[in-house]
């Protein structure tokens, strides 16, 4: 007999991850000599904060020569005072992880000649901000495809990673990539976000996918099932004079031992389908082989009762999913079963 399985995939509401996100302004200051501005003296740096989802934040400045300058204020201010490129970098944190966004900027400290304007932001291309979310479809649980959300500004082109939990890696450039991840353990997600000048910022997020060990079937829904075998013998059917089966479902193990018996739904004919059995509540193992019997009750239940076999491997099962359905358009068997995880 043919069986076909179609997993019903359910999409889990994603953790609330923090997302790190700012931009920043440079502000010359002049040192005065006699009736006109002369050098640079220093560069001031004013971070505007549009991080979210977020109960702290860590800021880093990298000078050119190594030297850091750190802050956890919401919106700090640094002074720059050596020529060179610049790297400052947000990390933003909640209870559920961390993100991190940075971006990288150049200071000419050294200055001659008039400016009619001095105060005026040393900042005349707009650098890019690089941000994203991400959505699984399949919640918490491996495995499970990783959309990617891009809600950089300011840039043109792309560079994405994925490294999963045994540090192998994947990459796209695309503007919304998808990763399929099948692997449980944790994930790390960096895109670096590139302008016309190829000026970059970058930003991560972090993220763990589990694999869960028990599964608990919470109800049985029977929407279509057979009512005669091949000789219309082996139950009872209105259609051949007899009274409608009485139908129980069994679930069984790899070994044929019987795990669970349902209880039982007196002459039911195909009019009276679909017909459900809630409360089942039988947990069972994830990494097992089940199959589920149906059988017309009759005066008892043996060999002869038995109206179908199904099959019910759990790698046909997705993780997560809040319920499976079980057909076989060829021997007119269609079930669901409702689920949840542990």
């Amino acid at each position: 007999m043919l069986v076909v399985i179609m997993p019903f995939l359910i999409t889990s509401c994603k953790k609330e991850l923090p997302v790190a996100d700012f931009s920043y302004v440079l502000k010359n200051h002049y040192t005065y000599t006699n009736t006109y501005w002369g050098q640079v003296d220093y560069v001031t740096v004013s971070v505007s904060n549009y991080s979210y989802n977020a109960n702290s934040y860590s800021w880093q400045l990298t000078f050119p020569n190594g030297t850091t300058l750190t802050s956890t204020e919401y919106l700090p201010t640094f002074v720059c005072n050596i020529t060179g490129n610049y790297e400052l970098k947000l990390t933003a944190r909640n209870d559920e992880g961390e993100n991190t966004s940075s971006q990288t900027f150049f200071i000419e400290i050294e200055y001659s000649g008039e400016n009619d304007n001095p105060d005026e932001p040393d900042n005349p291309i707009t650098p890019p901000t690089a941000s994203f979310n991400i959505n699984s479809s399949n919640g918490i649980y491996a495995p499970s495809n990783i959309h990617c959300n891009n809600t950089s500004v300011n840039a043109t082109h792309y560079q994405w990673t994925l490294v999963c939990p045994d540090n192998t890696s994947a990459t796209s450039t695309s503007v919304n990539p998808t990763f399929a991840c099948t692997q449980s353990g944790t994930y790390t997600v960096q895109l670096i976000a590139y302008n016309s000048e190829n000026q970059s910022s970058t930003s991560t997020m972090t993220f763990s996918l589990t694999a869960p060990s028990t599964f608990t079937i919470t109800y049985l829904r029977l929407e279509d099932i057979p009512m005669t075998d091949t000789d219309h013998s082996s139950w009872d059917t209105g259609l051949f004079g007899g009274a409608d089966p009485d139908i129980v479902f069994k679930i069984l193990n790899s070994s044929s031992s019987v795990l669970y018996t349902s209880s039982r739904k007196d002459d039911i004919g195909e009019s009276d389908l679909p017909v459900t059995w809630n409360n089942v509540n039988k947990t069972l193992n994830y990494s097992g082989n089940y199959s589920i019997w149906f059988y017309d009750y009759d005066d008892g239940m043996d060999s002869h009762d038995i109206m179908v076999r199904c099959n019910l491997p759990t790698s046909n099962i997705t993780p997560g999913s809040s319920s499976f359905t079980w057909f076989n358009n060829d021997a007119g068997v269609r079930f669901v079963i409702g689920l949840t995880w542990q």
